[in-house]
């Protein structure tokens, strides 16, 4: 609804404005469906003065809109005469604005955003835009991350836009961003983007429970180079990203160093990355390096492969290939390994790990030692419906499990163990029996001990029994 009044001149090539009215609301969710060829993206109803004066190719317009996404006005000119292409020339103020629910999409972040964008562009669609825009930030949200300013000035000219200077300052650390992109696919430029992160705890909220006082150690260095290259259509991304001296949780690396190398990575995305991480420790399990490496072929295929060499002698490594289909992902794991100095369990046959949303499948893995010894793991775990999962251990010497788990007391004999879960995720439903004969622990010997046990509705039930 709106109120108030004016004058339209029709002319025989222009009209002519002169109008004060009040939006009591405007909804631009309406608007957008009335005038499907206007492409307006702004959804809700907004309440407010608005001010226009002169004709479509020159209009001046006034404006302070205010709804459930916050606060947007604009002062300035617009040409919204297609020929020649469109225009806009004006200061656009923006207060705790809200794109998730300006532009109603789950894709973009809840943001509370202030501002100005100082605007001085013509054109009729992207690639051929021309003018420039200014862009300053005061105090401001995204994702519930403070950003205390940010500065950015674009130029648009041949198809691309370039960004002669940016940079944030945010509670996470800083970015800043120099360069230029393609505007069409038929363009391509190279903008440097460089990242600096002071210490983690400025990304607690993605890295633990985020819940009120959370204690979860967070430290560690991060610094980024990248490089996104290309247009905004296709665009690719590479250089480098380093931690040191990491601490999430229980985790901690000294050095952490992933590099990407990928093409398209908003479309059909291909390349390549790696990961190299030097002297880690896992919740008391040291590891000396990691290296792992990541291929993709236009979005449908892809390998990986890793080795972790841990600090008392243990070598696990694995290798496969990825599928995709649509939101679904598939992992075929070729191979499969834990070595030790004189041993090692290999993969029996290659297996498979299904990931769709809402549900995780794992075949059936099955690691062979020597002799009898034997571990299978299944599971199919969906997130809400019930689950099936079983573990099966056959002989598996307490020595490795000490080795691999770094326990400081040294274990002998083997473990023969079953353990079913069903049930869905909220109220699980377990059962398990275990056996372990020629027990000794450091000089303490038994014969055999053996274990019954089940869970259900929060209560453990079991027996045991040791045989001297």
């Amino acid at each position: 609804r709106m109120l108030g009044g004016g004058r339209v001149t029709f002319a025989e090539t222009f009209t002519a404005y002169d109008i004060a009215m009040t939006a009591a609301p405007f909804s631009f969710t309406t608007f957008g469906r009335a005038y499907t060829d206007t492409h307006v993206p702004l959804k809700c109803e907004y309440n407010g003065p608005l001010r226009l004066q002169g004709t479509t190719q020159d209009l001046a317009v006034t404006t302070e809109l205010r709804g459930p996404s916050g606060m947007l006005a604009y002062d300035g000119r617009v040409d919204g005469d297609s020929l020649g292409g469109y225009g806009v020339q004006g200061t656009l103020r923006f207060e705790g604005l809200d794109l998730r629910t300006l532009l109603d999409t789950v894709v973009t972040p809840p943001t509370a955003l202030s501002g100005t964008v100082e605007l001085d562009v013509v054109g009729d669609s992207l690639p051929n835009l021309a003018g420039s825009a200014l862009l300053r930030l005061e105090r401001s949200r995204v994702d519930g991350n403070l950003i205390y300013d940010a500065y950015a000035r674009a130029r648009f000219a041949d198809g691309r836009a370039r960004i002669d200077t940016a940079s944030m300052l945010s509670v996470a650390g800083t970015a800043t961003a120099r360069g230029a992109l393609g505007l069409s696919a038929a363009v391509r430029d190279t903008l440097g983007l460089t990242v600096e992160i002071d210490s983690l705890g400025g990304l607690r909220r993605y890295l633990s429970s985020a819940s009120p006082g959370d204690t979860v150690p967070l430290t560690g260095r991060v610094q980024a180079g990248l490089s996104l290259i290309g247009s905004l259509a296709t665009l690719g991304v590479s250089g480098w990203v380093d931690g040191r001296e990491l601490v999430i949780s229980n985790l901690r690396v000294r050095h952490l160093r992933v590099m990407p190398d990928f093409a398209d990575v908003n479309g059909a995305i291909g390349g390549s990355a790696s990961l190299q991480a030097d002297t880690l420790d896992v919740a008391g399990v040291r590891v000396d390096m990691l290296r792992g490496n990541l291929s993709l072929s236009e979005g449908r295929t892809g390998q990986f492969s890793f080795i972790a060499t841990a600090a008392n002698g243990p070598v696990l490594q694995s290798s496969g290939d990825l599928r995709f289909f649509g939101d679904t992902t598939g992992i075929l794991v070729d191979s499969l390994s834990l070595m030790f100095e004189d041993h090692q369990f290999a993969l029996e046959r290659p297996t498979t790990v299904r990931v769709e949303p809402g549900r995780m499948t794992i075949d059936s893995v099955v690691l062979t030692g020597p002799g009898a010894q034997r571990l299978a793991f299944a599971a199919d775990l969906p997130d809400a419906a019930p689950m099936r999962a079983r573990l099966g251990v056959t002989a598996l010497p307490l020595g490795d499990l000490a080795q691999v788990m770094q326990w400081p007391v040294p274990l002998g004999g083997e473990l023969t163990a079953s353990l079913d879960v069903a049930g869905t995720r909220e109220a699980p439903v377990m059962r398990g029996m275990a056996t372990v004969n020629g027990v000794s622990v450091g000089g303490v010997t038994v014969t055999r001990v053996s274990m019954d046990a089940g869970y259900a509705g929060h209560r453990v039930t079991g027996t045991a029994a040791v045989t001297q």
